[in-house]
């Protein structure tokens, strides 16, 4: 429900786009990215702007969702998911209600840019991890499951809106979405509870998921399943252990034996677990997915000029960002199951692996079925590569850093997000659209270069630690459990 709310209303906002001099339908939607929104007339009629001014607004509001990602993990590693779903709910009714009350598009910038924005991205921040503190197992095809809402949400609501804002008006559109929205994220939040800690265990069994803990979180990671299972997602329940365990840490609280005072600014830095960015792991994965979602949204954002410029009319256009958006919606769930099968890792590799070929071919691509391949390829990778993130991060780091670590990794999303666009257009500008997409591919490798070192090393060196620390782990419980034989 969280992501049929968010991205459905994200996606269905300004971004309105003209293929050969004509507009498309307002709700042709290209799921995940460029996306032909249903309130750009009204509001160009209302305030009279450019509309490079009026679709920024929509650009805010998605780099306020992902650039603040790292304020949204720490607070819901701090208070919970449930309580910062609510929370988020609130901030976006009050963002929404106080958009239509707007009288100049600067105000927009603010209410629907700034704090929906960061409403929705704290919403999504707590609705994406709370999936893996409650399925490990099949944690995969869960997360699939769930982000495939976005798309269904964004063919659903963007024709919803477009008769809401023939009938009401944008200040009223504006209105209902506020409601359903914060209803939406309100009802999701009450299944948003803690995993139940099995506090009726005896001693001998916490002493061994005690050492099974430090067995995983001395592990660089794990390459298969079985062995990831070994990050315990039950000790670190809402993530407020990390929390716990930062405010006890003289180094992070700023404080020596605990009697000197914490600043302000300790305190500040004291909520994020910067420890993350000492992690060559975590350096790798953040690279990755800068360099991929550089070249995603590169990709994403010419294809369908590209296919105009070789002769395509704009309806056989649109099929193509039809395709992608059917094959990225149905992908992401057939995906999860692979992963959990064959393993998380893997799969998330070989999906950038996929991308950055596929955008290599898109070089060549100028024939209308060769589009559609390429749009259905790219839509089942891309959604490899978008919902096994968290996934993958969860595997890599366990389920009580996940919010933190997943926040660092949004942050660097909401970076690349202001640049990949840009930079295709400014080359096919210079050049030609074959160059553009040429470079778009090179920058996609090089994530799929990093996501792939990140796999050997799981492979290879996890493989070698964990086996290490199980034997060490089992020669320390051996005399515990000959004493208890001998009783």
């Amino acid at each position: 429900m969280v992501h049929f709310s968010n991205f459905g209303t994200l996606y269905t906002f300004v971004r309105k786009a003209r293929l050969k001099g004509r507009s498309c339908r307002p709700y042709c939607v290209l799921m995940d990215g460029c996306m032909q929104g249903v309130f750009f007339p009204y509001l160009l009629d209302a305030f009279g702007e450019t509309k490079a001014l009026a679709a920024l607004v929509g650009s805010v509001s998605a780099s306020a969702f992902f650039f603040l990602g790292f304020i949204n993990g720490a607070l819901v590693m701090k208070y919970g998911h449930r309580s910062m779903a609510q929370v988020g709910a609130v901030i976006v009714l009050g963002g929404l209600v106080a958009s239509s009350f707007v009288t100049d598009l600067w105000q927009l910038f603010l209410t629907y840019g700034v704090v929906s924005g960061f409403g929705f991205g704290l919403s999504y921040m707590s609705a994406i991890t709370i999936i893996a503190l409650h399925f490990d197992r099949d944690r995969a095809t869960a997360t699939g499951l769930a982000v495939s809402g976005s798309g269904i949400g964004t063919v659903s609501l963007a024709p919803t809106f477009d008769a809401l804002l023939s009938a009401l008006g944008w200040r009223n559109t504006f209105r209902v979405q506020a409601a359903l929205c914060t209803a939406l994220i309100l009802l999701a939040s009450i299944f948003f509870f803690k995993r139940p800690q099995e506090t009726d265990r005896q001693a001998p069994h916490q002493q061994q998921q005690h050492a099974e803990a430090k067995v995983a979180t001395s592990l660089p990671a794990s390459a298969e399943q079985k062995q990831e299972h070994l990050v315990p997602s039950s000790a670190a329940d809402d993530g407020r252990q990390e929390v716990s365990a930062a405010s006890a840490s003289p180094a992070r609280s700023g404080s020596v034996g605990g009697k000197q005072p914490v600043s302000v600014y300790q305190a500040v830095l004291s909520a994020f677990d910067w420890s993350l960015f000492r992690d060559s792991r975590f350096l790798m994965i953040w690279t990755g997915q800068f360099c991929g979602s550089f070249a995603y949204l590169g990709a994403i954002s010419h294809w369908p000029t590209w296919g105009i410029e070789n002769g395509l009319s704009s309806d056989r256009a649109a099929l193509t960002v039809t395709a992608f958006g059917a094959s990225s919606t149905v992908g992401r769930v057939i995906v999860g199951k692979l992963a959990d099968t064959f393993g998380r890792i893997g799969t998330f590799w070989v999906g950038t692996l996929v991308m950055a070929l596929d955008i290599a071919f898109l070089t060549i691509a100028r024939r209308l079925w060769q589009l559609i391949l390429f749009a259905c390829l790219f839509g089942v990778s891309s959604g490899a590569f978008i919902s096994l993130t968290p996934v993958v991060v969860a595997q890599l780091f366990g389920t009580h850093r996940l919010p933190g670590a997943l926040g660092f990794l949004y942050m660097g999303i909401g970076i690349a997000g202001c640049g990949g666009a840009p930079f295709a257009g400014w080359v096919a500008d210079r050049a030609n659209y074959p160059v553009a997409f040429i470079c778009v591919a090179l920058v996609m490798a090089a994530g799929c270069s990093c996501i792939g070192a990140l796999w050997v090393r799981t492979a290879c060196i996890g493989q070698h630690r964990l086996f290490r620390n199980q034997t060490s782990t089992a020669t320390l419980e051996e005399p515990s459990r000959g004493g208890a034989a001998a009783v």
